[in-house]
């Protein structure tokens, strides 16, 4: 039997394929970490104003804290995951009609995304506190983000393994090694 008609060998292309992607994760991955700017490096700002219109909509089937300012152009927005972590039972109470201070990115306040499901500018909220009371500490905001860094350091690095490993193999299947 030749190698290949080898049932068990996996394919030339596939291999090839395989490698193609594994490096581009790799590279894709560890751009992303190089463009994106640390936690610390991000310029933010304050505002201060009067909440109202609060809303918990569901995003990835958990609720998210959303509410507009006073004259304000944006709306706000606490994701999931500190939302239900910190103070999801008892925010909307709290938060319609309170005199409210939020910390957020300057560039993403500049340029505000529209996502689902209201389709109007929101902004991320890093840090939020009511009547001098810190819902969402900055601190939390900072942890979270190191901890999508160290994550995605982790991928680059287990991907970039593979591709190597794959790589020596798409080599030495040239013959080349």
């Amino acid at each position: 039997m030749t190698r290949r008609d080898d049932p068990t060998e996996t394919p030339f292309w596939v291999l090839v394929a395989f490698v193609l992607l594994l490096w581009g994760a790799t590279g894709g991955v560890s751009l992303w970490l190089y463009a994106v700017p640390a936690f610390d490096q991000r310029q933010r700002t304050e505002l201060v104003g009067v909440a109202h219109d609060v809303r918990t909509p569901l995003m990835n089937k958990q609720p998210v804290l959303d509410f507009a300012l006073r004259d304000e152009r944006v709306r706000f927005r606490v994701g999931e995951t500190p939302f239900r972590e910190l103070f999801q039972e008892r925010v909307p109470r709290q938060l319609a009609g309170a005199n409210v201070r939020v910390t957020i990115p300057k560039k993403e306040y500049e340029k505000p995304f529209s996502p689902e499901p209201f389709d109007v500018p929101t902004v991320t909220v890093y840090a939020m506190e009511i009547a001098g009371s810190k819902l969402l500490p900055l601190e939390y905001s900072r942890q979270w983000d190191a901890g999508n860094r160290l994550t995605a350091t982790i991928i680059a690095s287990v991907v970039g393994v593979l591709s190597l490993f794959f790589s020596w193999k798409l080599l030495a299947r040239l013959g080349l090694v």
